[in-house]
C-alpha cells in the first residue's frame, strides 16, 4: 500500500487549514507568528505522515526526512514562551481535522481502513508527539531554572564583593593608614574606618534580608509595602492599592505572586526611569489579578535580550502556580506586567 506525496500534500493542506482556522478563532499564539505557524504546518506532516505508516502504507518523503522536525516541538515552543495549553487546544483540533481527511485518502488509494483504525493510529501519533513534546518542555524549563539559579548566585556574589567586601578593604586599609599616623591623625582615620565596616555590616544585613524576603505570615499587600518601604526607593512615586475580598492563598503560590511583584518592580526601579511605580492587587471571584506598572521608558518586548532572566523567571513562575503572565511594554510608553493567580479549587 502506498501513498503518493501529492495525496499526503493535500491532505496536509486540508487539515492544516482547518487547524489553523480553529487556532485563529481561539486567538492561539501559534499562529501569531509565521516560523511558529511553519513549525505547525511542518508538525502537521509528520503526524500525519506517521499515522500512514502505522497503517502499512508507505509514504514518501520518508519518515526520517521529516523526524526531528516533528519531534521537536515541545523544544520549539518552549523556547518561545508558548504554553503547552496551546499544543493540547492543537491537538485536540488535528484529531477533528484529521480523521476525515485520512480516511479519503486511504479510500482513494484503494485500500480502505476503518474508522476504529484510523482513530487508533492517528491517536496513537498525537501522543507521541505530546509525549515528546511534554518532554523537551520540561526539559527547557528546567534550563531556564538553572540559568535562573545561576544567575541570582551570581548576582549574590555581585553584591557581596561591590557592597560588602570593597567596603571591608576600604576599612581595613584605613586601619593600617592609621597604625602609621600620629595620634590627631590616627583617631580621624580609625574613625572614617568605623564607618566604612559599620557601612558593611548594614549592606551585608540588607543583602541578608533581601535573601529571605518571602511573605511569611503578613498579607501580600503588606509584604509588597514592607518591600518597597525596605528599598529606600525616594525619587519615585508609589501607587500601591487594593480592592475586592482578599482570599487566601497557598503559601508557595503567595510567596511566588511576591516574587513575581518584586522582580517587576526591580526592573522599574533598575531600568525604566519611571516618575511612578504601581502595583495594583484585583481579588475577584475567580482569580486574582496583579498588575505592576510604570511609566518609564518602555522597551520592546520583542527585543528582550537572551539573558533577561528577570524577565523569563517572572514568566517561569507564574506557569509554576498555574497563572496567566503577560507583559505590555513600547518604546516610551512605560510597562505594565499582569498576572492573572487562578484560585484553588476548595
Amino acid at each position: 500500500m502506498k501513498i503518493e506525496t501529492a495525496v499526503l500534500d493535500d491532505v496536509v493542506d486540508g487539515v492544516f487549514a482547518q487547524v489553523r482556522e480553529g487556532l485563529i478563532a481561539a486567538q492561539s499564539p501559534l499562529v501569531e507568528d509565521e516560523e511558529v505557524e511553519e513549525g505547525l504546518r511542518d508538525q502537521v506532516r509528520f503526524l500525519l505522515g506517521s499515522a500512514f505508516a502505522e497503517l502499512g502504507f508507505v509514504v514518501e518523503p520518508r519518515l526520517d526526512e521529516v523526524d526531528d522536525r516533528g519531534l521537536d516541538v515541545g523544544l520549539i515552543r518552549a523556547t518561545q514562551h508558548i504554553h503547552p495549553a496551546e499544543s493540547l487546544l492543537a491537538a485536540r483540533l488535528l484529531f477533528s481535522a484529521s480523521l476525515p481527511g485520512l480516511q479519503r485518502a486511504t479510500k482513494d488509494a484503494g485500500d480502505p481502513v476503518s474508522e476504529d483504525a484510523l482513530a487508533i493510529a492517528l491517536s496513537d501519533q498525537i501522543f507521541r508527539l505530546l509525549t515528546s513534546a511534554a518532554l523537551s518542555y520540561v526539559d527547557v524549563l528546567l534550563d531556564r531554572i538553572t540559568a535562573v539559579q545561576r544567575e541570582e548566585r551570581a548576582s549574590i556574589a555581585r553584591d557581596l564583593h561591590d557592597r560588602v567586601a570593597h567596603t571591608l578593604a576600604s576599612g581595613l586599609m584605613k586601619l593600617d593608614l592609621a597604625d602609621t599616623q600620629l595620634t590627631r591623625e590616627r583617631d580621624r582615620t580609625r574613625t572614617e574606618a568605623r564607618g566604612l565596616l559599620d557601612q558593611a555590616l548594614g549592606e551585608a544585613q540588607t543583602i541578608a534580608m533581601e535573601l529571605r524576603q518571602i511573605t511569611g505570615s503578613r498579607s501580600l499587600i503588606d509584604s509588597v509595602q514592607l518591600y518597597l518601604d525596605e528599598a529606600g526607593v525616594h525619587d519615585v512615586a508609589l501607587d500601591v492599592s487594593e480592592a475586592g475580598e482578599p482570599q487566601p492563598l497557598a503559601d508557595a503560590t503567595r510567596d511566588q505572586v511576591f516574587l513575581i511583584i518584586r522582580e517587576a518592580l526591580r526592573n522599574s526601579f533598575s531600568h525604566g526611569m519611571p516618575a511612578t511605580v504601581g502595583v495594583r492587587l484585583q481579588w475577584g471571584g475567580q482569580e486574582l489579578r496583579v498588575e505592576v506598572w510604570d511609566d518609564g521608558s518602555g522597551f520592546s518586548p520583542l527585543r528582550i535580550r537572551p539573558g533577561a532572566m528577570g524577565l523569563v523567571g517572572m514568566r517561569e513562575r507564574a506557569e509554576l502556580i498555574g497563572a496567566t503572565y503577560s507583559l505590555e511594554s513600547a518604546p516610551g510608553t512605560g510597562t505594565r506586567v499582569i498576572v492573572e493567580v487562578p484560585y484553588a479549587d476548595e
